[in-house]
């Protein structure tokens, strides 16, 4: 016997509070501070960064390239190509800290 009701989903509209807002964090050195931060962008100044300082276990950054920063693939951060690589311009790049490493997303 065929349900002579269909059953419909209802999905609310997405909401968010301005505690959900992030602020972006401008790169200006080498080595940068993401303590309490998630998005970042570059100053236009062609720099390597070579670690990501005071981050959290399991802390997640987010990169706006712009073909003027660099990631350094080291001790401390781990890119997704084995090596150093350019961030490509207006594309994002996200790093995870794990046991004070940064992997970048592959």
């Amino acid at each position: 016997m065929k349900n002579e009701y269909e059953s419909i989903t209802y999905h609310a509209p997405q909401r968010y509070l301005l505690s959900d807002l992030k602020t972006v964090s401008t790169i200006l050195s080498t080595t940068p501070d993401v303590s309490n931060q998630e998005i970042f962008i570059n100053d236009g100044v062609a720099r390597t960064i070579t670690n990501f300082q005071f981050g959290a276990e399991g802390q997640v950054i987010r990169i706006l390239g712009d073909n003027n920063l660099t990631i350094a693939n080291n001790t401390q951060i781990k890119t997704s190509t084995g090596a150093s690589k350019m961030l490509a311009a207006s594309k994002m790049f996200r790093f995870t800290c794990i046991n004070s490493v940064w992997y970048e997303d592959a």
